[in-house]
């Protein structure tokens, strides 16, 4: 994904820090998908993705939210 988006960038000449933008979107994948867990257990509760991976990642994302 992230070689794609690098390549992408500069096919289109849009100058960006790829290094700091892949980070930042590193950093705040848990939190996506934190949300996309608060949504799946809101409208399909027995929904496959509603697994431990998700649980790891909302954990993740609360941790890193109340220690900022």
């Amino acid at each position: 994904y992230f070689s794609a988006l690098h390549r992408a960038c500069a096919q289109q000449q849009i100058v960006v820090d790829g290094a700091a933008l892949e980070a930042e979107w590193r950093n705040l994948y848990p939190i996506a998908w934190a949300d996309f867990q608060r949504f799946l257990k809101g409208w399909c509760p027995e929904h496959s993705k509603l697994n431990a991976y998700s649980e790891q990642m909302t954990q993740i994302a609360i941790q890193s939210i109340t220690h900022s």
